[in-house]
């Protein structure tokens, strides 16, 4: 059997120099993923700067036209409630003129609100990026959105209350809605719309639609690019992997067993003679050595994981 204190010495020397080791690697690997991540989410950046310009004129247009609707019936207080069920019983339980059209175009502002809230934010690594949270948040509103036009439009299964509602209200019928009929009474020209709501929305954008339904292809399109900015944040900083925290913690563990406990035995001599003899001081030494080869597997497989 080896002297103790060789054992002891040599496991505490060997373990200390392989976590300085890790360490060090660590912190390499972090230092250059975290550049990584910077020049990717400039990238992200620009990216969804392009995103914003394309599709604010959009649903600037589509809020525009469904305020014109109920402009003179809007209640001061419209909806502020993120539960999308409890705002729809808010305004369909309460004493509200035009409720289904009140609830569409109160989607229509929280989606538009979300696109112009990429700009300038309070945490600086959020500037002109949306995170996973409002990703989620603008694909439930779209859905949502999507979801309750068809069933207020729909003559196949549907209640068709959205267009009840306009019809007894603007005097429209299902055809102005969906784009199949005379839409003078339903959408209101440019001029209008600029001079009630002050509104700068280039006229090409305005003048692209024909009815409420045809933004459904452009609510397509933007969930389908929330699915390409979520493929996007990946390795950004957006995508965070808090890898290096477990790691440190798992280096502290490696360091207790593989130096400090050796270390204490080497200048603990009482410890060696009355508790750690024969049997016992051998079972102590192979606890520490697969304590510590376990432990530094672990570590290896760690970093080998972030290096590929």
């Amino acid at each position: 059997m080896p002297n103790p204190a060789w054992f002891f010495s040599t496991l505490a020397q060997a373990t200390a120099a392989i976590v300085g080791f890790f360490i060090a690697l660590a912190t390499v690997i972090y230092q250059l993923e975290r550049a990584e991540k910077r020049s990717k989410t400039e990238d992200l950046r620009d990216s969804y700067r392009e995103f914003r310009d394309f599709y604010v004129p959009h649903f600037s247009v589509l809020s525009h036209h469904l305020l014109a609707l109920i402009n003179e019936r809007l209640p001061d207080r419209v909806a502020e409630s993120q539960d999308l069920d409890e705002r729809r019983r808010e305004l369909l339980n309460g004493d509200f003129d035009m409720p289904h059209t009140i609830y569409l175009w109160s989607l229509v502002r929280d989606i538009n609100h979300i696109l112009e809230s990429i700009g300038p934010a309070a945490e600086p690594e959020n500037y002109e990026l949306l995170n996973q949270e409002e990703l989620e948040q603008l694909e439930n509103l779209l859905t949502e959105y999507q979801e309750y036009f068809s069933e207020g439009t729909s003559r196949v299964g549907g209640e068709e209350y959205l267009v009840n509602e306009l019809s007894s209200e603007h005097g429209v019928d299902w055809g102005d809605i969906v784009g199949v009929g005379d839409l003078t009474p339903l959408f209101h020209d440019y001029e209008t719309i600029s001079e009630t709501f002050q509104v700068d929305i280039e006229r090409e954008y305005f003048e692209s639609y024909t009815s409420i339904a045809s933004f459904n292809g452009v609510c397509i399109d933007l969930m389908l690019s929330i699915q390409g900015k979520k493929h996007e944040m990946r390795n950004t900083i957006l995508d965070e992997d808090p890898w290096l925290e477990p790691f440190f913690k798992k280096s502290m563990a490696l360091t207790v067993v593989g130096v400090v406990l050796p270390i204490i035995a080497l200048i603990s001599p009482p410890v060696q003679i009355v508790v750690l003899q024969g049997g016992a001081l051998v079972a102590y030494q192979t606890l520490l050595i697969f304590a510590s080869v376990t432990l530094m597997a672990m570590l290896i497989l760690d970093l080998r994981n972030k290096i590929e």
